[in-house]
């Protein structure tokens, strides 16, 4: 009987212990499980946590810009009301501007007012004329005054641009820097009127041999057997020069450079009056016995006539153009009915 317990004892044991263990396994593959569900479910959490926040952070971003779309539309309307009554403030003006041309197309020029803008014309035409022809911005200048006096007259808003452009132009040429014309001109004088008083250097040499004393008769004799061939020295440049009636003919000559000379500088030919005024200075720098002391304001003047270097002058006209444009109009020229 022991034998028997002791047998089925030793049966029993491993079989408990089998189980036991298999109890154990299915224990720990139960606690795994669960432990793998746990951590399932905290990663799904917090995946779900993070969605959370960015669709609370989208949210807030929507809000904002719901907001600030509220705010552009508001401005909109601020803004498009602003324009509403621009736009009718600008019909407004231009119903103001037409009635405003349409009483200024109603007005015409009377016989005073003709008279006003032939006079200013007029002025105008001349000192273009005067400037344009004998280099006279004084005189220039006052003619655009007197016309720029004659258009004030009018009182009319018609001829505000030409008197702007008038302006404009009295304004050049007071700035513009004043030529030397009339003293070039006064030098020239001065050289032409000292011509005749000069002596050339043929007729110096002459008068060099009269300071002898008083010859004889034999002396007398000789030197009229001697004058009828005559050998002296003379310097090539003064070669054509040297008989009284070769001094009278560069005398001539000089004065026709400088009358030449004073046209082309009347003209505004530069070329021509440097080509002129540099012949008649080297004629006289050659040709004539110039001494510093008894001819200095001929020595003045041929450096002033050099040292002539012209400007340009400013362009007028334009207010003299468009005053023709207005005057060619024929509701300025139609008489008032």
């Amino acid at each position: 009987m022991i034998q028997k317990t002791t047998a089925s004892g030793r049966i029993l044991l491993p079989v408990l212990s089998g189980l036991a263990l298999l109890t154990s396994v299915l224990a720990l593959a139960w606690l795994w499980q669960i432990q793998s569900r746990q951590g399932a479910n905290e990663a799904e959490r917090t995946r779900a946590e993070s969605e959370v926040v960015q669709l609370r952070a989208r949210l807030t971003s929507l809000e904002q810009s719901m907001q600030g779309v509220d705010q552009r539309v508001a401005d909109a309307q601020i803004t498009h009301r602003a324009l509403r009554e621009e736009v009718l403030g600008i019909g407004e003006r231009a119903g103001l501007l037409e009635d405003a041309l349409k009483r200024l197309s109603e007005r015409r020029i009377d016989s005073i007012g003709e008279l006003h803008i032939n006079q200013a014309e007029l002025l105008l035409a001349a000192g273009v004329e005067r400037l344009r022809l004998f280099r006279d911005p004084e005189t220039a200048l006052s003619a655009f005054e007197l016309a720029d006096a004659e258009l004030a007259r009018l009182n009319d808003a018609r001829f505000a641009t030409v008197r702007q452009t008038l302006k404009r132009e009295i304004e050049s040429l007071r700035s513009a820097p004043r030529q030397a014309e009339a003293d070039v001109l006064n030098a020239i004088d001065t050289i032409a009127n000292a011509l005749p008083t000069l002596k050339t250097r043929a007729e110096m040499a002459s008068l060099g041999t009269t300071d002898e004393p008083a010859p004889n008769w034999r002396t007398r004799i000789a030197r009229v057997f001697s004058e009828l061939i005559r050998i002296r020295k003379v310097d090539p440049k003064q070669a054509a020069w040297v008989g009284p009636l070769q001094a009278d003919a560069l005398r001539a000559v000089v004065g026709l450079d400088l009358l030449l000379a004073k046209e082309a500088l009347t003209e505004g030919d530069l070329t021509r009056y440097q080509q002129s005024a540099s012949r008649a200075r080297n004629a006289v720098m050659e040709g004539f016995e110039l001494h510093p002391a008894g001819d200095q304001p001929v020595f003045s003047a041929l450096a002033r006539m050099q040292a002539y270097a012209p400007v340009e002058w400013p362009k007028v006209g334009m207010a003299l153009e468009q005053l023709e444009r207005l005057r060619g109009t024929a509701d300025l020229l139609e008489p008032e009915a």
